[in-house]
């Protein structure tokens, strides 16, 4: 029947195109009504700023923290512990406390190993000056201090009576903030806790066993307040069983001592409690009825805390009062409580993100903005949601499991939400969204054997360095993600993930474009040819048309994008030179001994020695240098070890590589009539080469409008 009137001789050849893909993935909608920059899916690929599809940075192992295990372990939280003193990767995994250093030395931490209660649970903590404070001491169910001081790591329970079983701990203005389940309310520290102080006799004759209950013994200021009936132990042995409380700066204390004497400046290390003000306990707060369930908290703007529960959110100003004017303990009675919504909440604590001034954070209906949801009450329509463009991902979210496990953090303009899909019970996909684009741009989940499952991130920056994100996956490794190589340095394998240290594994990257119609939806089209431009790019691809929904055959497989670069730098050699060798460490200030360079090697450049040592050079070395200076893993070096560097050889003729964008065009003839048509890029599976990276510019395509269509 006629579609298309058309008097011309022959049928009019129309053009259509992805133009880029700055829009990013929108999912949600019809595929032949998103625009130019827009695609159906985006999987483990990035779209930049300028518009080009590239390939995502891989997930490599960055320490071994339970050795090469691969079954699931109860994890639960990772942190960057970051003092003038010490800078190290602090994780928290079956219920023990690790220390990793820059390197992927892991050290357990003695004083705290089996000491958070249920390792099958999430744990809590937050990091106030040189202290952290986590929840839940397995024995006393109360909060504990955490700090390295005297060349070891000291532990300091509270003696608070509650709360118990805390969670959720943040801080903010120095202060802890840790909601109390079984009270549903929320307890404020006083601001710079410090659970480890001491009492210190003042009398040069000291004091003999005996009873102090009138008399009081002196003492220099006390550093904190003590309590009626709570016992002090002496260095020297003597117990101080006290009679009456005392607070922060007396210097008298009243009680019976046993056991032994006490002399002049001796000391007794005393455990204070963490939510008291000069003695007097802090009175807890509570947010809107009461009644409901605290799902979250985090630290906002100033002195603003936000507390998300099942279905409202409140922002609590939290401006702290001095000692002098917060007197019996109602330091928290001028808190500010204003309700936000009452429509919305969040999903887990940790699936909230601050992105600039604003807060991201998963509620039941999707991906939300603070500041939006805020606006939306007032003007009374559903604008707080951003994550419609993939609302199709949003509702396969197993939302049983995601409860307190999905896992949210904000890195380099990308707003991370590690979440469980479909029945999987464990974190299996990372959706991704762009500030810098204000579009999300697709889900990262890897390879479909080896799914990469944040439940926990942290931004690491060890001696200044550049930052690193890392990720405590579900198997209790610490995972580095290798978007800080330069794209200068970058190797294959920095394209795929890592999950055990020695295999490297590709993501199975795929995208799959808006559905092209020629400017006509109605009338069938012809097709005719399509161009492919890729930019700088060294993939194998598979493209595969598909038209009205339906897979075609595949236009070509194993699609050489690029030829990548060629280099013609000489061919070397780097030897060790040390008779003891060097063990696996941090050699980016004393360096590493090698005979005299007969190649120039860059900054950020590795080294693969024939013992499986890998070294990360973190300076460039010129040719005839004889120190190397980086980080060594994997494997110890030896006298004499050498790793070849350089090009292994350069055979002529060969092909120049690309000097920016190279256009693939194919005839589409052979495929039959359509109304729509995308085109699914995948990774070719068959690829074993060394290259990895793709860099998609834009798809042109033509067809001829048919004025004519056949029955159907």
């Amino acid at each position: 029947m006629p579609v298309y009137f058309n008097d011309s001789v022959d049928d009019i050849l129309l053009y259509d195109r992805q133009a880029s893909f700055i829009g990013g993935q929108v999912s949600n909608f019809r595929e032949n009504l998103l625009n130019e920059s827009q695609a159906e899916l985006i999987k483990d690929m990035s779209p930049e700023i300028s518009g080009v599809l590239k390939t995502r940075r891989g997930f490599h192992r960055f320490a071994d923290l339970l050795g090469s295990t691969t079954n699931s372990t109860y994890v639960q939280a990772i942190h960057f512990f970051d003092t003038d003193s010490r800078e190290r990767v602090i994780t928290a995994v079956n219920g023990s406390i690790y220390e990793i250093e820059s390197n992927g030395t892991v050290t357990a931490i003695a004083v705290a190993a089996s000491k958070l209660a249920s390792a099958t649970n999430p744990a809590y903590m937050c990091q106030i000056a040189d202290k952290m404070y986590w929840s839940s001491d397995t024995s006393t169910t109360k909060i504990f201090e955490l700090k390295y001081s005297g060349g070891a790591w000291v532990k300091t329970d509270a003696t608070d009576v509650a709360p118990l079983n805390s969670k959720y701990l943040i801080a903010n203005s120095g202060r802890v903030f840790a909601y109390d389940v079984s009270g549903n309310q929320i307890y404020v520290s006083t601001i710079l806790p410090n659970l480890a102080a001491s009492v210190k006799i003042n009398n040069g004759g000291g004091y003999a066993i005996g009873d102090y209950t009138t008399s009081g013994m002196t003492v220099d200021s006390l550093p904190i307040g003590l309590s009626n009936g709570q016992t002090i132990v002496f260095s020297g042995g003597g117990s101080l069983l006290l009679s009456a409380a005392a607070v922060e700066t007396d210097t008298t204390i009243y009680g019976t001592l046993s056991v032994a004497l006490v002399a002049d400046d001796e000391e007794a290390a005393v455990a204070t409690t963490l939510f008291t003000m000069g003695g007097v306990t802090i009175n807890p707060f509570k947010v809107g009825t009461g009644a409901e369930t605290v799902t979250a908290m985090h630290s906002w703007v100033g002195f603003n805390v936000v507390v998300f529960c099942e279905n409202s959110i409140y922002l609590v100003d939290t401006n702290p009062l001095t000692a002098a004017t917060a007197a019996a303990g109602n330091a928290t009675s001028t808190f500010k409580i204003r309700q936000v919504s009452n429509l919305s909440g969040a999903i887990s604590h940790r699936a909230v993100a601050q992105v600039g001034e604003d807060l991201l954070f998963l509620a039941r209906d999707g991906v939300r903005s603070l500041k939006r949801t805020m606006a939306e009450e007032m003007v009374a329509e559903q604008s707080g949601v951003i994550s419609y463009p993939i609302q199709d991902l949003i509702d396969s979210i197993n939302w049983s499991a995601a409860a307190q496990q999905a896992t949210a953090t904000f890195w380099n303009g990308l707003f991370l939400l590690s979440v469980p899909i479909l029945s999987s019970s464990e974190n299996n996909c990372c959706l991704v969204y762009s500030a810098n684009t204000n579009s999300w741009i697709g889900y990262w989940q890897g390879n479909p054997d080896h799914n990469i499952k944040p439940i926990d991130f942290c931004i690491s920056a060890f001696g200044g360095y550049a930052e690193k994100l890392l990720t405590l996956d579900k198997i209790g490794n610490p995972m580095e993600f290798r978007d800080y190589i330069s794209p200068q340095n970058a190797t294959a394998t920095d394209y795929q993930d890592n999950f055990d240290g020695t295999n490297y594994r590709d993501t199975a990257w795929q995208a799959l474009t808006r559905g092209m119609t020629f400017g006509d939806q109605l009338s069938p089209k012809s097709p005719d040819f399509t161009e492919w431009e890729f930019d700088r790019s060294n993939a194998k691809v598979d493209i595969i048309p598909v038209l009205d929904g339906e897979d075609a055959d595949r236009l070509v497989t194993n699609l050489v994008t690029g030829s990548g670069t060629v280099s013609l730098a000489t061919t070397g050699t780097v030897t060790i030179n040390n008779g003891a060798g060097y063990a696996v460490g941090d050699y980016t200030s004393s360096g590493i001994a090698v005979d005299a360079l007969p190649i120039a090697l860059s900054s950020g450049q590795t080294l693969f020695f024939s013992g499986g040592g890998r070294l990360s050079l973190s300076a460039l070395a010129s040719i005839g240098a004889v120190v190397v200076y980086g980080t060594l893993y994997d494997a110890a070096l030896v006298d004499n070890e050498e790793a070849v560097v350089g090009t292994s050889s350069t055979t002529l003729p060969f092909t120049l590589p690309d000097s920016k964008v190279r256009r693939f065009r194919y005839s589409l003839s052979q495929y039959d009539p359509f109304r729509e048509l995308q085109f699914r890029i995948e990774q070719s599976t068959g690829d074993t080469s060394s290259n990895k990276y793709v860099a998609l510019r834009s798809i042109q395509a033509g067809s001829f409008m048919d004025t004519m269509e056949g029955d159907q």
